[in-house]
């Protein structure tokens, strides 16, 4: 049996429970999902005397990919506080109960730590207090409590905010509610093409302790783990950060299509971290290190009320029709970002949300890896490499959420219109219904024909598109 591959968790502490979530896989590219529950901290003690460990924990039987309990998975931590747990299995002849109760001590496995932290610093009614920049110079402090966190996390934090003081909102232009985008690489996805630890006090502590050393010139005292540690975390600020550029950028270039076809972009803000370091430590000033451990980059956004694409089409309170027509509208909007100079680079349903109140008027969003056309370009060089609609018209297809426009007749020399013919009745009924109209014909409604020294079958006709019907190669897309 492969050992299990730690997908992701979070942990939240009650004055007598504990709970764990985690997704939790055998091998790479694995398809088998759990949730670990919850327990009392009196049922972590029992688990733990019958696995003969000192330490709090939680099990329960996990199955193959055909959900056959197969053995059973066992998380670990430290203490109640602790933020780093150890995975380990258990084969199934060495357990017994349904979920409470392990037979044996494990046999630990390599030790995976996940993110499991009690809780992180973005909780509903959390008080996070930024530092607005100013377009013309200096900063503009703000609070602002945190309504709802959007989770889980994913290249940035994400929250729904409201400003704590009116009269603060105002100054910098802002609305009631409004979404800040956080670059915290902390507690957002960790890099997904190297491992990364999750982030914890004692990770931090270890990250702290090598840039003084560092700025002591006595990092080799640290070890080459902590060093490595240390260069990844930095690979991984950068690379968010140039996505955060990237985005910033994207809603100045795009700014005329702010609150229609974008979110409205309201500014750019700095948060201090609150940590317990702060007391003890050195603020790094504003050199890569401070970058990590001392702040984190925002932006300011719209709200916009309603759900993605994706969770549209699954919802069946939301019109077939509605969703339909955001998809047909998202396909203008990847129009006006072309000819704007601006590829998007990530066309997936997710990255377009439908008003609650206007779902026929679709918003784009998600800009961290898009690109503006260089000064020196001319835009039908850009158009010519950088054209989107196509890209997003086979994505909606292909999840379902956009009817494929039909194609204008065409013939091809020497046998006519037989591939025509052939890709309409290819298509279903209902849609082939929807767009054309059969043609009368009188006979075979096709002839034999020499091409050259063969004889090749000639095809009429068989189908026309209905009057006013929109094609693939419209103008109003294309």
């Amino acid at each position: 049996m492969s050992s299990p591959a730690a997908q992701g968790s979070s942990m939240s502490m009650a004055s007598d429970q504990i709970s764990l979530t985690a997704e939790v896989g055998y091998g790479e590219g694995c398809k088998t999902w759990g949730s670990m529950g919850m327990a009392s901290v009196e049922d972590h003690t029992a688990i733990s005397e019958a696995c003969s460990t000192d330490s709090p924990t939680l099990a329960a039987p996990w199955g193959d990919n055909n959900n056959n309990p197969s053995s059973c998975v066992v998380m670990h931590w430290s203490s109640p506080s602790s933020s780093n747990v150890v995975v380990s299995t258990l084969p199934k002849a060495s357990w017994k109960g349904e979920s409470s109760h392990v037979g044996s001590k494990p046999q630990c496995l390599p030790t995976y730590f996940l993110n499991a932290f009690r809780s992180h610093p973005y909780s509903a009614r959390s008080r996070l207090d930024l530092s607005f920049s100013l377009e013309t110079g200096g900063s503009y402090p703000l609070s602002v409590e945190v309504v709802k966190p959007f989770e889980p996390f994913t290249s940035a934090v994400a929250l729904l905010v409201r400003p704590r003081s009116s009269s603060g909102a105002r100054a910098l232009g802002l609305p009631s509610t409004f979404v800040v985008k956080i670059n915290d690489i902390r507690h957002s996805i960790r890099d997904e093409l190297r491992y990364l630890p999750p982030w914890s006090p004692s990770f931090e502590a270890s990250l702290r302790s090598f840039v003084e050393h560092t700025k002591q010139g006595t990092s080799n005292q640290c070890g080459p783990d902590l060093e490595k540690a240390w260069d990844d975390e930095t690979d991984n600020y950068q690379f968010r950060k140039e996505c955060y550029d990237r985005e910033v950028a994207a809603y100045h270039h795009l700014h005329t299509l702010q609150g229609r076809y974008i979110p409205r972009f309201y500014g750019t803000f700095r948060y201090p971290f609150k940590t317990s370091f702060r007391s003890s430590a050195v603020p790094h000033g504003a050199d890569m290190a401070a970058s990590i451990l001392d702040f984190a980059e925002g932006m300011a956004l719209e709200y916009i009320d309603g759900c993605n694409l994706a969770q549209a089409h699954s919802n069946v309170n939301i019109p077939r029709a509605d969703v339909e027509r955001a998809s047909e509208a998202t396909l203008q909007i990847m129009k006006h970002l072309r000819n704007l100079g601006l590829w998007h680079g990530d066309c997936r349903p997710e990255n377009v949300l439908m008003r609650s109140q206007a779902r026929h008027n679709p918003v784009l969003i998600d800009f961290g890896i898009s690109s503006i056309k260089r000064p020196t370009e001319s835009l039908a060089q850009w158009m010519a490499t950088h054209d989107e609609i196509q890209e997003m018209r086979y994505v909606l297809s292909e999840a379902g959420m956009h009817i494929e426009s039909p194609q204008r007749e065409f013939a091809d020399p020497p046998n006519g219109y037989i591939y025509f013919n052939r890709m309409v009745e290819r298509k279903s009924k209902e849609w082939r219904e929807r767009f054309y109209d059969p043609v009368q014909i009188d006979g075979p409604g096709y002839v034999g024909k020499m091409a050259g020294r063969h004889m090749v079958r000639y095809e009429d006709a068989r189908w026309k598109l209905k009057p006013g019907v929109k094609r693939v190669d419209d103008h109003r897309y294309d």
